[in-house]
């Protein structure tokens, strides 16, 4: 894998309008202008779309694969969590030939970001937005311990 696409879902419901917390009107306009401008700038190669149990990342991802008219599955994962560990996650991509989208929440996608650039989950590296999308690119490496090094290429994120 060379390419790695970190996704905030977009501003949902509070817990109060909705126990479900779906998306609300402001964050499906939000990550559609997102995914549109992504579409016409022709910069994303997508293999995968992976999400949480939440309906808000589902539906974050839904939006991205329909304007971005990918045939690609959207997988749901249980370890994309806000607060769960990303070791599971690192495994999987540390394995990966192909580039792939996660679409989350914060923390974890602060730590999963921090850990690929840094090495460590205490730095910030990236700031994230809900509805952004950060583009972080794989660097060249003959060494199997900094196989995991990565950068951030580009952010784009709601208007």
């Amino acid at each position: 894998m060379n390419t790695l696409y970190l996704v905030q879902h977009a501003n949902a419901l509070s817990k109060e309008e909705s126990p479900q917390r779906p998306l609300s009107p402001p964050g499906e306009k939000d990550i559609w202008q997102v995914a549109e401008k992504l579409y016409q700038s022709e910069q994303v190669e997508i293999a995968q779309i992976w999400h949480s149990t939440k309906l808000r990342t589902k539906q974050t991802a839904q939006i991205i694969k329909e304007t971005l008219e990918l045939d690609v599955p959207l997988i749901e994962k249980d370890c994309l969590s806000p607060k769960d560990e990303v070791e599971p996650i690192l495994k999987e991509i540390k394995g990966m030939q192909q580039s792939v989208m996660i679409v989350g929440h914060l923390p974890y996608l602060k730590y999963l970001a921090s850990t690929l650039i840094n090495g460590n989950l205490t730095s910030e590296p990236v700031s994230f937005q809900q509805g952004g999308i950060v583009c972080l690119e794989q660097l060249e490496s003959n060494s199997k311990e900094s196989s995991l090094k990565w950068k951030m290429r580009w952010i784009q994120n709601p208007t």
